[in-house]
């Protein structure tokens, strides 16, 4: 191995962990806004209802909660990615007390609140039969994405 091989294998291991620790630190970091007057959208997986918290009410709530993501989506196709342990942040559901709120967001077409992610991880589609919103595309959603959707 030549001088230069070495210096690009070096240079391309440098650059892999900076990415890698750059990845780690925005996806580490939590949008909890501190103003007081400020909401946070939550969806309850257990009840399946919304809610919001104030800014100081969801730092103070949230919780990290450690899942394990399935290998394979609901039609047994494998994943896209490969499984593993995963970090989700979560909140105590106001209505039915389980540690099961997740993020949500307000569909933009019918109000219907919905989770930001699916369980598989993968972005969400409204969950309101009659709309599907997706965020993705800003359309309803078409094919896989309506089929996932439980209401």
């Amino acid at each position: 191995m030549t001088s230069k091989d070495k210096f690009r294998l070096g240079l391309a291991a440098v650059l892999l962990a900076a990415a890698g620790a750059v990845f780690a630190v925005l996806s580490s970091i939590s949008d909890i806004p501190s103003d007081p007057e400020a909401k946070t959208l939550w969806y309850c997986a257990a009840c399946r209802s919304g809610f919001e918290l104030t800014g100081p009410q969801t730092a103070e709530a949230v919780r990290q909660k450690v899942v394990r993501p399935p290998v394979a989506n609901a039609d047994g196709k494998p994943l896209p990615r490969l499984p593993g342990v995963t970090s989700v942040e979560v909140v105590a559901c106001p209505f039915c007390k389980q540690l099961a709120g997740v993020p949500a967001r307000r569909c933009p077409n019918c109000g219907e609140v919905f989770p930001v992610r699916t369980e598989n991880g993968g972005v969400a589609v409204c969950s309101n039969p009659d709309c599907q919103w997706d965020p993705t595309t800003g359309r309803k959603a078409e094919g896989a994405k309506t089929a996932a959707r439980k209401p």
